[in-house]
This record gives C-alpha cells, structure tokens and sequence, in this order.
C-alpha cells in the first residue's frame, strides 16, 4: 500500500515538472514572427545566419531598452544588482556562444549545418534574456 502512495506521488511530481510550455502556446512576439517569415524565404546557409544573425542583434535592441527601461525603476542598490547581472550575463553569453559554436561544428564534423545551430542558439540565447527583463518589467507594471 505504501508503495502505491509513493509511486503517485512521484508520478504527480514529474507531471508537475514538465515545462509549461508543453500545456499553454507561447506569445508570439514581433520579433519572432519576423525572423519566422524572413528565414521561411532563406534557402542557403549564409543566408539562413544571416537572418538568425539580424533577428539577434533585433533581440539585442529589445534586451538593451529593457535593461534601461528597468534600470529606471531601481534603487541604487537594485541598479548595481542588476548592473553586475548583466555584466555576468555578457560574460556568460561570449563564453556560451565559443563553446556552442565547438560543440556543433564538433558534433557535426564541420558541416554547414553547425554554423546555423550555433546562430540559432545566440538568437535564443538572447531572445531568452530580453525576456527576463521584460518579465521584470512587467512586474512593476502589475503592482502600479
């Protein structure tokens, strides 16, 4: 009997960590739609990270005017905070984007195919952060 308790839990605990994103639609943000319509067009290679390398620096931009944006709703001590984050951050991304770019050229013996993976992972990368700092953003919104 003991077991079959244990092994319910156990299961509602794995269900309870399954991403979210498997139960609900992820917003569609303008940048995405973007690079979705302007990479459905690309058929090559260059071209392809050429426009993942444009929808990154897009996500930049977002990242940057969150940072300020938030920047402005902090204290001193909130400003620094976030200030050595986003240094870390930066620091965390070059490191991420030297060690993606051996992993996929590694992983697929130097094919074409690596340098769109690791343009991919930058473009999600920073996509990623842009986010969190607007998530942080909203939060000031939802307490006005």
């Amino acid at each position: 009997m003991k077991i079959k308790h244990v092994f319910l839990l156990a299961l509602c605990l794995m269900a309870l960590s399954l991403p979210t994103a498997s139960f609900a639609a992820e917003k569609v943000y303008p940048i995405d739609e973007w690079f979705k319509n302007a990479l459905a067009e690309k058929t090559s290679t260059a071209d392809m990270c050429e426009v993942t390398a444009a929808g990154t620096k897009k996500w930049d931009a977002e990242l940057n005017k969150q940072y300020k944006i938030l920047m402005g709703r902090l204290g001193k001590k909130g400003q620094e905070s976030l200030r050595q984050s986003q240094k870390a951050w930066v620091k965390f991304r070059e490191a991420e984007a030297k060690a993606s770019a051996n992993i996929f050229y590694t992983a697929n013996k130097g094919g074409a195919i690596s340098r769109i993976e690791s343009a991919d992972r930058m473009y999600n990368f920073v996509r990623s952060r842009a986010l969190e700092l607007k998530n942080y953003n909203d939060v000031f919104k939802a307490l006005k």
